[in-house]
């Protein structure tokens, strides 16, 4: 691999020496490509390979080593040759080796054992015959009273009632499940938990909206927008600068797709990957063509602040929530109609274009 090179001021991952220099040329390398995430995730579609831009965001963030075959992905949709895909895909593969092997020697050795290595040899079990003469020379006291039974071996009285309460704990249990029986039987139903219902039964709130919109949180005062130099990941921003431009198109099922332009990807969608609690809300391309699983809204009325709306996903019990600390991007949570994060006015976007 040493005659191989790569492009002409290409990131060259030979000088790396860690992990986390390994990620940072994949940074530098994306930079040179001067391809945006979200190009960089069509060019491996385009390929064949699926390469979710929030999930090429979240591996160049860690000082971990990414997945070879993310590696491999990454980059052949920069642009780069198949010689420089094998070529970083073998430096990867070297700094995974040198990690497993300073892992094995920092292992600590197995702790000695604080008993002798020596096995004990255990004492011979005396004869039947032994036993039954000791016990002769025992006091009574010590043992007891004992009865002599067919196969010469003597045993203490105290041991002859042992059936006799075995018998006692039978009894008692039987007479336990007979009356946990007769008082199930006189006890009310214990009632079980609703089933999520389908909140398209809820009465979602149904609006014309016309032109871009902005959707502010009322629990921060702040637009949900995107950043311009990240990926999709949808934030609480100062809504002067919310980014792209969204507007609210009603669907015939009375749910509403949050419909984005972008400068550079043109038209897209609001929606979620995974449709779970803290999960989070991401701009994509629209239906299968994108990432995003859900990308249809009910707007249901809130009671926590006036002319507020929940975003709740379609068909479930989940909603956008907005995060409490400044910085962080919004999330599915429960609904709760009474909850302030949860709450978001929508109101038309001032700005002619963004």
């Amino acid at each position: 691999m040493k005659n191989q090179s790569p492009a002409q001021d290409c990131p060259d991952p030979r000088e790396v020496k860690n992990a986390e220099e390994f990620v940072a040329a994949m940074r530098r390398l994306r930079a040179w490509s001067g391809l945006t995430f979200r190009q960089v995730e069509r060019n491996a579609a385009d390929d064949g390979v699926p390469l979710p831009h929030s999930t090429l965001v979240t591996a160049l963030r860690r000082k971990t080593l990414p997945r070879e075959e993310l590696v491999a992905a990454f980059v052949r949709a920069c642009g780069c040759s198949a010689d420089t895909v094998s070529l970083w895909v073998t430096v990867r593969r070297q700094l995974a080796m040198e990690q497993a092997q300073a892992a094995t020697a920092a292992a600590p050795p197995p702790a000695a054992s604080p008993q002798s290595s020596r096995t004990p040899v255990p004492a011979p079990t005396p004869a039947p015959a032994a036993v039954a003469e000791a016990g002769a020379n025992v006091p009574a006291a010590a043992t007891g009273r004992a009865r002599r039974v067919p196969n010469g071996w003597r045993l203490p009285n105290a041991m002859r009632f042992q059936g006799a309460r075995l018998t006692s704990i039978r009894w008692v249990l039987l007479l336990l499940a007979v009356g946990t029986l007769l008082a199930g039987a006189s006890a009310p139903p214990v009632p079980t938990a609703p089933a999520l219902r389908d909140t398209a039964a809820s009465d979602p709130a149904r609006h014309t909206f016309s032109g871009n919109s902005r959707i502010r949180s009322a629990r921060t005062n702040r637009c949900l927008s995107a950043r311009r130099d990240v990926d999709g990941r949808i934030f609480p921003m100062p809504c002067a600068y919310a980014f792209p431009s969204r507007s609210l198109q009603e669907q015939p099922d009375g749910s509403y797709v949050i419909a984005t332009q972008h400068p550079d990807l043109g038209s897209g969608c609001m929606g979620v990957r995974r449709v779970e609690v803290r999960s989070g809300v991401d701009d994509d391309f629209c239906g299968r063509k994108g990432a995003n699983t859900a990308d249809r809204f009910w707007l249901v009325h809130s009671t926590a602040h006036p002319g507020a709306f929940q975003l709740r996903i379609a068909h479930t019990e989940l909603c956008i929530e907005a995060p409490a600390s400044a910085g962080r991007p919004v999330f599915l949570a429960a609904c709760a109609s009474g909850r302030l994060a949860q709450a978001f006015t929508i109101e038309a976007d001032p700005r002619p274009g963004i």
